[in-house]
């Protein structure tokens, strides 16, 4: 009983923290020597991150992002290629299908998952990092399922506590972290055995994570008051619902489609991330908002200081289109990232719309943040972790009935 509800979570929550760090940390290294000192794009950043001051609109040198996500691609698709098969591609798909399939997660997986998303994402790739320090932290936990000879379903168990913790630590949300180890792994059920334990590991997760970068939400905004919302603003949620409902089932064809394509593409799949780098970074030349995860877009729309809603809407599809080319030919990373991007978007351009044609005055920064959670919630089947997730980004439950309304 002690070793399921105190020693197992507490040695996972901080493996996942540390994994965590050391993940951001490369990314940040990556990000400097690639995209700043290389292409010239110094990208803006999400409030809970440092909110840079001075940042570049595009890249100084855009027609050197195609071979610098290309060549990111190789190095990653080589890595997972002769290192961990099961690095590449979506790292929440992995784990879902370990935990299915009774396959163990080793260490080394952990390793290279965090290497490849960091070289990925850092080199301009259109992804994710909660889809890889999820991978990372399953890793973890079925690692230490071994250590202790747990059994099969103990195992399976570690694996979604370490799931959970990763996310929890990477997306600043515990609480939202330790449920979605419970909901994520089926499309019906809910795996409450998870429950305790998973709170326990995420805590501590995010305790560690957020010594070293603060423990404030990832994004500063200036929420509306829920008793300053109308029947016609919830209108429009329900109208955001539908349309991140919509948009969410051409994200994943496209997702799909993507990747059902290059499956067939008769070259080494070591090469294939290098061909859906070359794509990828061709869309990110004209869209910098699909250059890495792109966070600090968002909190531009939250802060003001981006409101062109065609430029805005034309991203959201850039970034869906870039994560597919990315990831779907067998890239290092995730969709969880590129799902709040899209759906942050697709609300901001909503919303924008909507003011400017019917001057309808509605909060342009909660349209954004509920549309990241809807989208977020269809892509990866977890409904009510989300609507945890949307409290402790934000810092409050103001968004919390329109986001009911939207995500159901």
């Amino acid at each position: 009983m002690v070793r399921k509800y105190f020693w197992l979570p507490v040695i996972i929550g901080v493996g996942a923290g540390v994994f965590a760090i050391l993940f951001v940390e490369a990314l940040e290294v990556i990000t400097h020597l690639v995209l700043e000192f290389i292409a010239g794009y110094y990208q803006p950043l999400p409030g809970g991150e440092g909110e840079r001051e001075t940042f570049t609109w595009k890249p100084l040198r855009p027609y050197l992002l195609p071979f610098t996500v290309s060549l990111g691609g190789l190095i990653s698709g080589l890595l997972a290629y002769f290192f961990a098969p099961e690095s590449a591609g979506v790292g929440t798909d992995a784990a879902i299908h370990a935990y299915h399939h009774g396959k163990k997660l080793s260490l080394r997986s952990s390793i290279v998952k965090l290497i490849t998303s960091a070289v990925t994402i850092g080199m301009g790739g259109t992804s994710g990092r909660e889809g890889p320090i999820a991978l990372i932290g399953a890793g973890l936990g079925s690692s230490v399922a071994d250590w202790f000879k747990l059994k099969e379903s103990e195992r399976r168990e570690a694996l979604a506590i370490g799931l959970g913790a990763g996310i929890a630590a990477i997306f600043k949300a515990p609480l939202a972290g330790a449920i979605i180890s419970a909901e994520v792994f089926f499309k019906k059920d809910f795996y409450i055995e998870t429950m305790i334990p998973s709170f326990i590991a995420s805590v501590v997760a995010y305790s560690i994570f957020g010594t070293v970068y603060g423990f404030q939400p990832i994004f500063s905004s200036n929420i509306q008051p829920f008793r300053d919302v109308n029947l016609i603003v919830l209108l429009a949620y329900a109208g955001l619902g539908i349309l991140c409902a919509l948009f969410t089932r051409i994200y994943v064809n496209t997702f799909f489609l993507v990747n059902d394509t290059f499956k067939k593409l008769k070259i080494k799949d070591y090469v294939k991330p290098a061909v859906g780098g070359l794509i990828a970074g061709s869309i990110a030349m004209f869209f910098p908002a699909a250059i890495g995860n792109g966070y600090g877009w968002i909190q531009l729309i939250l802060d003001g200081k981006w409101n062109n809603y065609d430029q805005i809407f034309l991203s959201a599809v850039a970034v869906m289109l870039g994560v597919s080319f990315t990831i779907g030919s067998g890239g290092s990373g995730g969709v969880f990232g590129p799902s709040v991007m899209i759906g942050g978007l697709l609300g901001a351009s909503y919303s924008l719309f909507l003011n400017s044609q019917y001057n309808l005055n509605l909060h342009v920064p909660s349209f954004t943040i509920v549309g990241m959670v809807a989208l977020f919630a269809g892509a990866a089947k977890a409904p009510l972790s989300t609507l945890i997730l949307i409290a402790e980004m934000t810092g409050g439950y103001e968004l919390l009935v329109p986001a009911m309304i939207a995500v159901f």
